[in-house]
Protein backbone atom coordinates (compact mmCIF):
# COMPACT_ATOMS: atom_id res chain seq x y z
CA UNK A 1 0.00 0.00 0.00
CA UNK A 2 1.50 3.35 -1.00
CA UNK A 3 1.46 6.37 1.31
CA UNK A 4 -0.80 9.33 0.61
CA UNK A 5 0.68 12.40 -1.02
CA UNK A 6 1.13 15.11 1.61
CA UNK A 7 -0.28 18.45 0.43
CA UNK A 8 -1.13 20.26 3.69
CA UNK A 9 0.90 21.32 6.70
CA UNK A 10 0.46 22.71 10.17
CA UNK A 11 3.06 24.91 11.84
CA UNK A 12 3.90 24.31 15.49
CA UNK A 13 6.40 25.96 17.77
CA UNK A 14 9.64 23.99 17.21
CA UNK A 15 9.64 22.41 20.67
CA UNK A 16 6.21 20.84 20.08
CA UNK A 17 7.15 19.66 16.57
CA UNK A 18 10.18 18.02 18.25
CA UNK A 19 7.90 16.34 20.82
CA UNK A 20 5.78 14.85 18.01
CA UNK A 21 8.82 13.77 16.01
CA UNK A 22 11.09 12.40 18.75
CA UNK A 23 8.99 11.93 21.90
CA UNK A 24 5.58 10.36 22.52
CA UNK A 25 3.41 13.40 21.71
CA UNK A 26 0.67 11.98 19.49
CA UNK A 27 -1.89 14.72 20.11
CA UNK A 28 -1.83 18.20 18.63
CA UNK A 29 -3.88 20.58 20.77
CA UNK A 30 -6.00 23.13 18.92
CA UNK A 31 -9.03 25.30 19.58
CA UNK A 32 -10.56 24.23 16.26
CA UNK A 33 -11.31 21.07 14.33
CA UNK A 34 -9.51 20.33 11.07
CA UNK A 35 -11.43 21.10 7.88
CA UNK A 36 -13.70 18.40 6.45
CA UNK A 37 -11.78 15.61 4.80
CA UNK A 38 -8.54 16.02 6.78
CA UNK A 39 -9.19 13.24 9.31
CA UNK A 40 -7.65 10.09 7.85
CA UNK A 41 -5.12 11.99 5.72
CA UNK A 42 -1.40 12.59 6.17
CA UNK A 43 -0.24 16.15 6.89
CA UNK A 44 3.19 17.73 7.24
CA UNK A 45 4.41 18.82 10.69
CA UNK A 46 6.24 22.13 10.28
CA UNK A 47 8.52 23.53 12.99
CA UNK A 48 8.08 27.29 13.21
CA UNK A 49 10.87 29.85 13.32
CA UNK A 50 11.10 30.48 17.08
CA UNK A 51 10.98 28.38 20.24
CA UNK A 52 8.19 29.78 22.39
CA UNK A 53 6.57 31.37 19.34
CA UNK A 54 8.57 34.60 19.17
CA UNK A 55 12.15 35.77 18.71
CA UNK A 56 13.32 36.46 22.25
CA UNK A 57 15.56 34.74 24.78
CA UNK A 58 12.74 34.72 27.34
CA UNK A 59 10.38 33.02 24.85
CA UNK A 60 13.02 30.34 24.17
CA UNK A 61 13.42 29.69 27.88
CA UNK A 62 9.65 29.59 28.50
CA UNK A 63 9.01 27.35 25.48
CA UNK A 64 11.75 24.96 26.50
CA UNK A 65 10.56 24.82 30.10
CA UNK A 66 6.94 24.17 29.07
CA UNK A 67 7.94 21.31 26.76
CA UNK A 68 10.34 19.91 29.35
CA UNK A 69 7.67 19.92 32.08
CA UNK A 70 5.10 18.21 29.86
CA UNK A 71 7.64 15.69 28.52
CA UNK A 72 8.81 14.76 32.02
CA UNK A 73 5.20 14.15 33.07
CA UNK A 74 4.94 11.83 30.05
CA UNK A 75 8.00 9.79 31.08
CA UNK A 76 10.91 11.58 29.39
CA UNK A 77 14.07 13.24 30.69
CA UNK A 78 14.88 16.37 28.70
CA UNK A 79 17.90 18.67 28.74
CA UNK A 80 18.47 21.84 26.72
CA UNK A 81 21.86 22.98 25.48
CA UNK A 82 23.15 25.59 23.08
CA UNK A 83 26.06 24.86 20.80
CA UNK A 84 25.88 26.26 17.28
CA UNK A 85 22.11 25.87 17.59
CA UNK A 86 19.61 24.73 20.17
CA UNK A 87 20.01 21.03 20.92
CA UNK A 88 17.82 18.76 23.01
CA UNK A 89 19.14 15.80 25.01
CA UNK A 90 16.44 13.24 25.66
CA UNK A 91 15.88 9.76 27.01
CA UNK A 92 13.15 7.77 28.64
CA UNK A 93 13.02 8.08 32.41
CA UNK A 94 14.83 5.16 34.03
CA UNK A 95 16.97 4.34 30.98
CA UNK A 96 20.68 4.85 30.45
CA UNK A 97 20.80 5.72 26.76
CA UNK A 98 20.60 9.38 25.79
CA UNK A 99 20.18 11.06 22.42
CA UNK A 100 20.98 14.57 21.34
CA UNK A 101 19.03 16.12 18.50
CA UNK A 102 19.30 19.56 16.95
CA UNK A 103 16.01 21.42 17.23
CA UNK A 104 14.91 22.17 13.66
CA UNK A 105 13.24 25.48 12.89
CA UNK A 106 11.49 26.87 9.80
CA UNK A 107 11.23 23.40 8.27
CA UNK A 108 8.94 20.42 7.77
CA UNK A 109 10.29 17.83 10.22
CA UNK A 110 7.72 15.04 9.99
CA UNK A 111 4.43 13.86 8.54
CA UNK A 112 1.56 12.23 10.40
CA UNK A 113 -1.92 10.90 9.78
CA UNK A 114 -4.68 12.83 11.53
CA UNK A 115 -6.39 9.76 12.95
CA UNK A 116 -9.26 11.43 14.81
CA UNK A 117 -10.30 14.52 16.74
CA UNK A 118 -11.44 14.40 20.37
CA UNK A 119 -12.21 16.66 23.32
CA UNK A 120 -9.35 16.86 25.80
CA UNK A 121 -11.54 15.69 28.66
CA UNK A 122 -12.77 12.52 26.98
CA UNK A 123 -11.77 9.17 28.44
CA UNK A 124 -11.06 7.92 24.89
CA UNK A 125 -7.55 9.36 25.13
CA UNK A 126 -5.30 6.97 26.98
CA UNK A 127 -1.66 6.25 27.62
CA UNK A 128 0.76 8.49 25.76
CA UNK A 129 -2.09 10.47 24.19
CA UNK A 130 -3.44 11.46 27.59
CA UNK A 131 0.01 12.64 28.73
CA UNK A 132 0.00 15.41 26.11
CA UNK A 133 -3.68 16.40 25.79
CA UNK A 134 -4.63 19.88 26.93
CA UNK A 135 -7.13 20.66 24.19
CA UNK A 136 -9.68 21.91 24.00
CA UNK A 137 -9.63 19.89 20.75
CA UNK A 138 -7.09 17.09 20.34
CA UNK A 139 -5.99 16.03 16.89
CA UNK A 140 -4.90 12.43 17.47
CA UNK A 141 -1.88 11.59 15.30
CA UNK A 142 -0.74 8.20 14.02
CA UNK A 143 2.06 6.83 11.85
CA UNK A 144 4.41 9.75 12.43
CA UNK A 145 7.26 9.73 9.93
CA UNK A 146 10.40 11.65 10.97
CA UNK A 147 12.08 13.33 8.01
CA UNK A 148 15.76 12.53 8.46
CA UNK A 149 16.67 15.79 6.71
CA UNK A 150 14.13 18.54 7.49
CA UNK A 151 12.75 20.38 4.46
CA UNK A 152 13.37 24.12 5.00
CA UNK A 153 10.48 26.48 4.28
CA UNK A 154 8.39 29.24 5.81
CA UNK A 155 5.27 28.21 7.67
CA UNK A 156 1.84 29.75 8.01
CA UNK A 157 -1.01 29.87 10.49
CA UNK A 158 -3.80 27.31 10.41
CA UNK A 159 -3.72 24.26 8.19
CA UNK A 160 -2.01 25.44 5.01
CA UNK A 161 -1.28 24.07 1.55
CA UNK A 162 2.26 23.25 0.55
CA UNK A 163 3.41 24.73 -2.76
CA UNK A 164 4.09 22.29 -5.61
CA UNK A 165 7.87 22.33 -5.05
CA UNK A 166 7.39 21.72 -1.31
CA UNK A 167 4.94 18.87 -1.98
CA UNK A 168 7.60 17.16 -4.07
CA UNK A 169 10.39 17.69 -1.53
CA UNK A 170 8.34 16.55 1.48
CA UNK A 171 6.97 13.47 -0.26
CA UNK A 172 10.40 12.41 -1.56
CA UNK A 173 12.23 12.97 1.75
CA UNK A 174 13.75 9.93 3.45
CA UNK A 175 11.91 9.18 6.67
CA UNK A 176 11.67 6.79 9.60
CA UNK A 177 8.34 5.55 10.92
CA UNK A 178 8.16 6.37 14.63
CA UNK A 179 6.16 4.37 17.24
CA UNK A 180 2.54 5.28 17.95
CA UNK A 181 2.97 4.74 21.73
CA UNK A 182 -0.45 3.15 22.12
CA UNK A 183 0.77 0.90 24.94
CA UNK A 184 3.21 3.14 26.78
CA UNK A 185 6.82 3.79 25.80
CA UNK A 186 8.44 1.05 23.67
CA UNK A 187 12.13 1.07 22.79
CA UNK A 188 13.36 3.79 20.46
CA UNK A 189 13.47 2.89 16.76
CA UNK A 190 16.82 2.26 15.11
CA UNK A 191 17.98 5.60 13.65
CA UNK A 192 20.08 3.82 11.02
CA UNK A 193 17.19 2.18 9.20
CA UNK A 194 15.50 4.87 7.04
CA UNK A 195 12.81 3.78 4.64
Amino acid sequence: MSEQVVTRAITLWPEWAFAITHLSKRVENRTWDPPAGVVGTRIAIHAGAHVGGRKATRATIEGGEAMQETAEAAGWEIGWGRQDSLCVDFRRQGTKGQRTQKLATSAVVATAIVHSVRDADTSVLAGAEHDWDVGPRCWVLRRVRWLIYPVPMKGAQGLWHLGSSAVEKVNEARSILMPDYLDGLPSLPDRKSPT
